[in-house]
């Protein structure tokens, strides 16, 4: 299957599956609106479409790789709420894209359906 052909399926099934799109605009998890430091609501369709286009089609599976690497974190859990640590999380990640020039924090179900990706 040529790159041209692997594309054109994942731009398929992103849109026939509703994680690029719904009849409003972008999809994205309610609670990205609740968060203030995501910065889910700056990026227009049109940053996110370019985002998506520059993803899948101008970089090969190990730039893909290095894309997605670069543009998460993982950070150590900011406190301990109970005294008894008995929570096995020792950290989370943070979700970044770029608008621009300008590398903005994101949640993670945008992140993912920008790019089309799973879990």
């Amino acid at each position: 299957m040529s790159h041209t052909q692997v594309l054109q399926k994942v731009i398929r099934v992103c849109t026939s599956s509703h994680l690029l799109k719904n009849p409003e605009g972008w999809d994205h998890h309610v609670a990205a609106k609740r968060a203030n430091k995501a910065k889910c609501s700056e990026f227009s369709e049109d940053v996110r479409s370019e985002v998506f286009r520059t993803f899948w089609s101008e970089m090969n599976w190990d730039q893909r790789k290095v894309f997605v690497a670069s543009n998460v974190d993982k950070v150590m859990k900011q406190r301990t709420r109970t005294e008894e640590d008995t929570s096995r999380r020792g950290h989370s990640y943070v979700y970044h894209l770029k608008n621009g020039e300008i590398c903005k924090r994101v949640c993670k179900e945008m992140f993912l359906s920008t790019l089309c990706l799973g879990e």
